[in-house]
């Protein structure tokens, strides 16, 4: 393969500490993440 370049991202340690999904008990049901998540994925997808 050949290396075709890299992306580094700097994410605060207060959003990395939101990024675990909440428990919801029960087995097999959907995970729900924090706004803060939501919204950074939603900007690289954006920009990307």
């Amino acid at each position: 393969m050949i290396n075709r370049g890299s992306l580094t991202f700097w994410i605060a340690k207060e959003a990395i500490q939101l990024w675990h999904p909440t428990k919801q008990g029960n087995h097999g049901r959907p995970c729900l993440f924090s706004d803060c998540v939501i919204t950074m994925t939603y900007i690289v997808k954006c920009a990307f």
